[in-house]
């Protein structure tokens, strides 16, 4: 044989080869559709977009796993017969099981159930049961059987199939991917909850957003309080999970409610050299000495606080544009609304979550040439607020005061410790802890400048006569770090410093106190739903408990973009909550060091564990 002849054949066979691996993937897509089908059918919108965009994804996955395949088995192309019906056998099977999963727990596959799984002890609390595994092995073997027999067909179609043919099928199926993920870019674009929320529906769905690049480009300009579009069937979500009974007191006592919310404000900087101000204030209301945000970020931080529940159900609730229990009943209690920022509040995304029902009461595009000067004048804008209301009614206030996030700047007449960093702060150079005392001063001058703003705050509510009757609360969204555990900033851990924040409660009625047990941002919306008698039991809308409940939390949770951590008073427990990602992680609680032992406390901890992942679900229908 010539090397020309021996060439030619060995291209032919990697052509029928790459071909028929295509062709395999063609002929399981309809399966995997058929398997998740389910999942179609409980958002209750099958129109033709929705279908569109629910075949788009799964030929997605499978034409996924032919491109793996053909990287896998490079060197050895013979290994295609043998590992693409295993590969897809094992897809099938992973789709099965994650739909399953859905419909009972209402989340997909992550690597948390996974280890909960293999957690000694798990079969202490949940029993799966001999059926359920003879049940999984059929389902296995039939798929089987037909991975087999696609396989033959595959090989056969590929015989017949030209390379040019098959590379226009090709691009078809690419294309037609890349119109799912223009269709959902527009979906995420006007707010159309039926197709944001495949990101939410379908399993390793990996959504595109371009707002902005659309509205460079093309001009497309979208006013996101305006095009808010509902599904026709409703939510996914299970919340509230009871509707509100408002009490006789819900509709007579109506206290203001005031929430003053400072970008990285960490439980260690409520000191009077720090700020006087807010210390003063501390001294004559109630201080939560342990208080944890729901979050290591902003989004999940607010989130927390303002609905009461886990930061995981972030992402579902922004798909779903789903507005607060909190904001909803003060909003049928006729409140007045007043929102103000020194930051956008289209990123995070808090107009389409927590003010999504409250667009006009939203001021966030503030004048002025730095933050400092936006946060000055955001006061300003609620003190004229107060002087221009009608007295007769009740209000909510939300203010947002960004100063103190990096790089942390503040007027001049505020640079009170030192030494300080420059304006910018050189992470090139390194942000170690030698490096971290000027940059923490920075920091610190922030909060000295918005303490400042917090005094003409405090003046202007007691000469309106408005603490006697109002809840005002001042805490963080988060912490920050400087240097502790290596870390710097927020997101990157759930030392103290990132996780524990501030929190100062003016409550009428209850006098001075400081309490040491752990509390929660969870813990904010059950104490004034309270407050305002409504009579549901928290667990109707809130994962929280109310502040002035005497019996202590045995957990409570922060979240990350992608983890969940359990905090109690000895450990916190860090687990992913993707599937991307592979993360558990034990520390003790007071100086987030690692516990010699993490498999004895995870075996330990294992009921807890069990709780903090049904705490994971309850809120879905």
């Amino acid at each position: 044989m010539s090397i020309t002849d021996f060439v030619s054949k060995t291209a032919g066979n990697r052509q029928y080869n790459s071909i028929s691996i295509f062709v395999l993937a063609l002929f399981n897509t309809p399966l995997s559709l058929f398997i998740s089908l389910g999942l179609l059918l409980r958002s209750g919108e099958t129109g033709f977009v929705e279908v569109f965009q629910f075949i788009s994804h799964f030929l997605a996955i499978n034409l996924a796993v032919c491109l793996l395949l053909f990287l896998v088995t490079l060197p050895l192309r013979r290994a295609l017969k043998y590992a693409g019906p295993l590969a897809y056998l094992l897809l099938q099977l992973f789709l099965f099981v994650d739909v399953k999963i859905y419909e009972n727990f209402h989340f997909h596959f992550n690597l948390p159930l996974w280890r909960e799984i293999l957690t000694e002890g798990f079969s202490d609390s949940v029993t799966i049961g001999s059926s359920s595994f003879i049940y999984l092995f059929m389902i296995a073997a039939a798929i089987l059987v037909v991975e087999v027999a696609f396989t033959m067909l595959a090989s056969k179609a590929a015989a017949v199939l030209r390379g040019r043919t098959a590379v226009v099928l090709f691009a078809v199926c690419l294309i037609a991917v890349g119109i799912d993920k223009v269709v959902y870019a527009f979906g995420h674009m006007y707010n159309v909850q039926s197709i944001t929320r495949a990101t939410l529906l379908y399993p390793l769905y990996q959504p595109l957003k371009a707002d902005k690049t659309f509205s460079r480009i093309f001009g497309i300009k979208v006013n996101p309080d305006d095009t808010l579009k509902m599904a026709a069937h409703g939510s996914l979500l299970n919340y509230p999970r009871n509707a509100l009974i408002p009490g006789k007191s819900a509709l007579e006592n109506r206290p203001n409610v005031i929430v003053l919310v400072v970008e990285g404000f960490r439980y260690d900087m409520l000191t009077p050299e720090v700020v006087p101000n807010l210390w003063k204030f501390s001294r004559e209301n109630v201080t939560f000495r342990n208080h944890y945000s729901g979050g290591n970020g902003t989004r999940m931080g607010v989130f927390s606080l303002l609905y009461g529940l886990q930061g995981t159900y972030w992402h579902s609730f922004l798909i779903e544009r789903k507005s607060p229990v909190l904001i909803d009943a003060l909003n049928d209690l006729g409140y007045d609304f007043k929102v103000l920022s020194s930051t956008k509040l289209t990123y995070p995304e808090f107009r389409k979550t927590a003010f999504v029902k409250i667009p006009s009461a939203v001021e966030d595009d503030l004048p002025g040439k730095d933050t400092p000067e936006k946060d000055r004048l955001m006061v300003t804008k609620f003190i004229d607020f107060l002087a221009t209301r009608k007295p007769s009614g009740p209000f909510f206030a939300s203010m947002f005061f960004n100063s103190s996030h990096q790089p942390y700047v503040y007027p001049s007449e505020f640079e009170k410790f030192t030494p300080v960093s420059a304006g910018q702060i050189n992470y090139v150079k390194g942000t170690d802890n030698a490096n971290m005392a000027p940059v923490m001063n920075r920091y610190k001058n922030s909060l000295y400048f918005n303490d400042s703003l917090f005094g003409k705050l405090f003046e202007a509510l007691g000469k309106n006569n408005l603490l006697q009757n109002s809840i005002v609360v001042i805490t963080g969204d988060h912490g920050e770090a400087f240097g502790e555990q290596g870390d710097f900033g927020h997101t990157g851990s759930f030392d103290d410093p990132v996780a524990k924040v501030v929190f100062v409660m003016h409550m009428p009625g209850v006098g001075n106190a400081e309490v040491d047990r752990i509390t929660s941002h969870h813990d904010f919306v059950p104490t004034v739903m309270k407050a305002l008698g409504f009579e549901n039991p928290v667990s109707d809308y809130s994962q929280g408990s109310s502040l002035f409940d005497r019996d202590s939390h045995p957990y409570v949770f922060s979240a990350g973009w992608d983890r969940l951590c359990m905090i109690d008073d000895k450990v916190k427990i860090v687990f992913s909550t993707e599937t991307y990602r592979n993360l558990m992680e034990v520390h003790n609680t007071n100086d987030y060091k690692p516990v010699p032992d993490p498999g004895a406390v995870l075996t330990e901890k294992r009921k807890q564990m069990a709780d903090v992942l049904r705490k994971m679900s309850e809120f879905y229908r």
